[in-house]
């Protein structure tokens, strides 16, 4: 029974805990890229990349962040992604996965300088915006999405996914 009890307080927890937050909803308009990065927990710190080792899991994490913190929801699931290293692992082939994506985080200071406050329903909104409380980042990253193969020979392979 405990462990029943705690499995649930577990996935409770991941739910709200990593999941997107509605507190930043009504600031979709004053980005440009459509994304932004404070509405998920930044597991991955993409806006401070270390970039010298980029494994499987970690771009996935990244994607994952990427693709919940789109307001338009552009990027295909990461189910997606998965189901490609699984065909990739079936046929000895190692799935590249490519991510060129445009993303803003808001400024640390922005509540501090008294330029948001939140509203009746718990949502941030700007009093006086200006281009300067958003930062603008670039994240490029190529990486495999299988971790391990069952092949000493290896073919590596980048396909088009079709979505832009």
């Amino acid at each position: 029974m405990k462990l029943k009890i705690a499995l649930l307080f577990l996935i409770w927890s991941y739910t709200f805990g990593f999941g997107q937050n509605k507190t930043y909803d009504l600031l979709e308009a004053h980005t440009e890229t459509k994304i932004l990065y404070d509405r998920v927990y930044p597991v991955s710190k993409a806006h401070d990349l270390k970039t010298q080792q980029v494994s499987s899991a970690y771009f996935k994490q990244v994607y994952h962040e990427m693709q919940r913190a789109d307001f338009l929801q552009r990027m295909p699931q990461l189910e997606f992604l998965r189901q490609q290293a699984d065909q990739g692992f079936s046929e000895n082939q190692i799935p590249l996965s490519l991510l060129i994506n445009d993303f803003e985080v808001l400024r640390s200071d922005a509540l501090n300088r008294n330029k948001m406050q939140l509203n009746s329903k718990n949502q941030l909104e700007f009093k006086d915006f200006s281009k300067d409380d958003l930062i603008r980042y670039s994240i490029n990253l190529l990486a495999p999405i299988l971790a391990k193969t069952k092949s000493n020979t290896p073919e590596f392979i980048l396909k088009f996914s079709g979505k832009s």
